[in-house]
């Protein structure tokens, strides 16, 4: 399952996708949530394979959306949204996050490759919205903001509507150092994010924590193969267990 947690600004427009009674205000989400499965059952605490928090902003006059993975500080954006957009967003975030994860996790044996596209598949079917912030990744959030902000306003880009521009937008804020709170280090969200990535693999993810993540040795170089990601990837189709990642087209 994965859980979204969305800024109040963003529920107002993906209303039909929030579930259960929601609070007058944007709850800690460090409280655990519980959800009610019926009259007659008790209430039950929901665990999430994946838990992302979700802002809206506008930026060149267009509504956009930042998502970011709790654990890794994973960000991804999609800009240019529409009503019909914030209906099928699920949809939208699992055809998103499928391509994003054998794009950036690259070197992933062949022999892994089906259950990791069955897994991220598998995890998208469920998705729950609610209404939630934390603090931390609300800091990130904003600073993923303000970068995509200054390269539309003040150096001229063109705002990353379409997949491949988004998910090259995204390289860029994912590459930068950041520090969760309680980390001794800084670490890069690309390579926690690839981590997971392993996780979903080893079938061990649902037990990690933010804690768990190893981040040591992180401040290496700043890796090159996520600039040409992209291109390595020309194709959105499955030969054999080789998969090919479109982000233009979806198949």
């Amino acid at each position: 399952m994965i859980q979204f947690f969305l800024s109040k600004i963003l529920a107002e427009d993906m209303a039909m996708h929030v579930s259960g009674p929601q609070p007058d205000h944007a709850v800690n989400t460090k409280e655990v949530v519980e959800s009610p499965v019926g009259a007659d059952k008790p209430a039950v605490t929901l665990l999430p394979v994946m838990t992302w928090y979700a802002h809206r902003v506008i930026i060149a006059r267009r509504k956009c959306i930042i998502i970011m993975e709790a654990t890794s500080r994973y960000a991804m954006v999609f800009c240019g949204m529409k009503k019909a957009d914030f209906e099928h967003f699920p949809d939208l975030f699992q055809d998103r996050l499928w391509r994003e994860v054998f794009a950036v996790c690259e070197g992933i044996p062949e022999s892994d490759i089906s259950q990791l596209s069955a897994t991220v598949l598998n995890i998208c079917e469920q998705q729950r919205y609610q209404i939630g912030h934390d603090r931390s990744v609300t800091a990130h959030i904003k600073q993923v903001a303000e970068h995509l902000e200054l390269m539309v306003r003040y150096q001229g880009e063109t705002l990353p509507v379409d997949r491949m521009a988004a998910f090259e937008f995204g390289v860029s804020v994912n590459e930068l150092l950041r520090k969760r709170r309680g980390d001794k280090d800084y670490f890069r969200p690309v390579e926690a994010f690839q981590d997971l990535c392993g996780e979903l693999i080893s079938g061990d993810f649902i037990a990690v924590t933010v804690k768990d993540i190893d981040i040591n040795n992180k401040l290496r170089e700043k890796p090159n193969h996520l600039k040409s990601a992209a291109k390595n990837y020309s194709h959105s189709r499955k030969d054999g267990n080789v998969i090919h990642v479109d982000f233009k087209n979806k198949h």
